[in-house]
């Protein structure tokens, strides 16, 4: 089948119609916009939880826009963390390796923006005051 330029196996089709939107968006968008986007909610997200005393693991001019990288509060666990946030509408990441049990990270992709940003910093303060 290949040698007829047909694929070997049936494809995604769903992630290439899911592919094809996004590229559609970010061209009306524009790239030079996304990029500012991003840029801005992580200004945002960072100031905030300077704001809140939570401590990045990389000096904050080495982070690019889409992921960040934090010291757990003082106290907390990644899951009590998680568990805590979760059902206030926001998600987490857990550190991976020796990173796992003091840290957390926080992912900036998605069709979201600085409400939302606004609102985890919110939750994650309600969560660390209690």
């Amino acid at each position: 089948s290949e040698s007829r330029g047909e694929p070997p196996f049936t494809p995604a089709v769903q992630t290439l119609f899911a592919f094809h939107e996004a590229l559609g968006e970010t061209l009306d968008e524009t790239v030079a916009a996304r990029i500012v986007h991003y840029r801005d909610l992580m200004q945002l997200l960072q100031g905030g939880l300077a704001r809140l005393g939570v401590k990045f693991l990389l000096p904050i001019e080495a982070y690019g826009s889409t992921l960040l990288s934090c010291a757990l509060p003082a106290g907390f666990t990644f899951d009590r963390l998680h568990d805590a946030l979760k059902p206030r509408g926001y998600v987490i990441y857990a550190a991976q390796g020796t990173l796992k049990d003091r840290a957390f990270r926080l992912g900036l992709v998605g069709c979201f923006g600085a409400p939302e940003v606004r609102g985890f910093l919110d939750a994650l303060a309600e969560v660390v005051r209690a």
